[in-house]
């Protein structure tokens, strides 16, 4: 065994096959941010879906008197609902597309 003392570990000849100690991190590091990047995909896929979901409920209250929805209910709550609605929407559709995590 050598001792290297620029890296500061100990390096011993390899056989045939075997994996050193930088090799096992260097392959969880990839391992790590491989995982991430899969998470991230996910995320922004979740963040789109629902921002389709809840812009297309805030349409639907825009629209509810055309349609013949939702009778029973003021204008006027329709109206803030829909606005509040479509901003949390919008604010998903955003945070998906700018994939900021």
């Amino acid at each position: 065994m050598k001792v290297n003392k620029e890296n500061k570990y100990i390096a011993c000849p390899l056989k045939r096959g075997q994996v050193n100690l930088l090799q096992i991190v260097e392959m969880q590091n990839e391992l790590r941010e491989r995982n991430r990047r899969n998470i991230a995909n996910m995320r922004m896929a979740k963040d789109i879906t629902m921002a389709v979901l809840i812009l297309g409920v805030a349409v639907i209250l825009f629209l509810a008197p055309r349609l013949g929805l939702l009778e029973h209910v003021s204008d006027g709550f329709r109206i803030v609902l829909g606005c509040l609605f479509a901003l949390y929407g919008s604010f998903r559709l955003y945070r998906g597309i700018k994939r900021d995590y």
